[in-house]
């Protein structure tokens, strides 16, 4: 009862001690109650490798962000998927495999050949894709899952298929590669999104260079309040903004239309957030130059 095991014998040189602790596995979910969960065999964490194919950028080197595993990556609808209709019974998905010690078959998977997964201690995964948490739900979540997901990556493809520049505010290398200029502005993190916003000015300079009809899309914050302030394209004004905290608790975006004649036969210009006196401008969450 009090932490300690007593052995009272009489002791003799070369006596030992062997004290063997039972080693439980268990499944664990993220401590924010969203739905992934991880599994691990005593203090162990297990893992699975998932695939060993396009691991571009697997070895740093010594070149500019060589640093950045930068192969392709994953749809996450196609990740491999839990599928429980009682999460109470989840520990039970795992089965020990008797000739591999420490290693264990993952079952009830979607997205993955036989629905299992081999899993076995994440230290020893190497040089490979692999996951430690894994999506849980309910036969009807997964598939609106499936349904949603699947939308949303045909619209960020096609999204990206008319993306001419971006720009990620407040991401050092973003901003550095895109010459931000500001005064009185500052960056700050929200809902994991970097972002920047400014009682003065701060400034980027695009890229057009196929000198293309374009438009600008901004991504806001819905909360954001009392802000005003104007977005200029090489000194000209294309729109006045006011930020009311009507959206709600989400991001949301607003694609502006930028006048031909601004940027007429320029490969490059300035985009600039002017705050409007006593005000502030943004938070800027992203900036998008689109083709249209």
């Amino acid at each position: 009862s009090d932490g300690f095991i007593h052995l009272k014998r009489k002791w003799k040189e070369g006596d030992k001690v062997f004290v063997n602790f039972e080693m439980k596995t268990y499944a664990e979910f993220l401590p924010d109650s969203s739905h992934w969960v991880s599994f691990l065999h005593g203090p162990i964490v297990l893992g699975a490798v998932t695939d060993t194919s396009d691991l571009m950028g697997l070895w740093a080197d010594g070149s500019r962000m060589g640093h950045v595993a930068n192969g392709p990556k994953y749809p996450l609808d196609k990740a491999p998927a839990l599928i429980v209709e009682d999460l109470n019974n989840r520990a039970s998905l795992l089965k020990p495999i008797d000739s591999l010690p420490m290693h264990f078959t993952l079952t009830h998977l979607k997205n993955t050949p036989g629905g299992t997964e081999l899993l076995q201690p994440f230290y020893t995964i190497h040089e490979a894709r692999y996951m430690v948490y894994w999506p849980v739900y309910t036969q009807k979540e997964f598939d609106e899952m499936q349904a949603e997901l699947t939308r949303k990556e045909k619209e960020m493809l096609e999204l990206n298929r008319r993306t001419i520049d971006l720009v990620w505010p407040g991401e050092q290398q973003p901003e550095a590669d895109h010459f931000i200029k500001f005064e009185q502005s500052r960056t700050g993190i929200h809902k994991n999104k970097h972002w920047r916003d400014a009682t003065g000015w701060f400034s980027y300079q695009l890229r057009n260079p196929q000198k293309e009809q374009c438009a600008l899309i901004v991504t806001y914050y819905g909360l954001d309040k009392q802000r005003s302030f104007s977005i200029l394209i090489n000194g000209f004004k294309i729109a006045e903004v006011n930020l009311d905290g009507s959206r709600g608790d989400n991001f949301f975006t607003h694609q502006y239309t930028i006048p031909e004649e601004f940027i007429k036969g320029k490969v490059s210009f300035e985009l600039k957030f002017l705050a409007h006196n006593g005000s502030v401008a943004g938070g800027i969450y992203g900036l998008r130059l689109v083709r249209i």
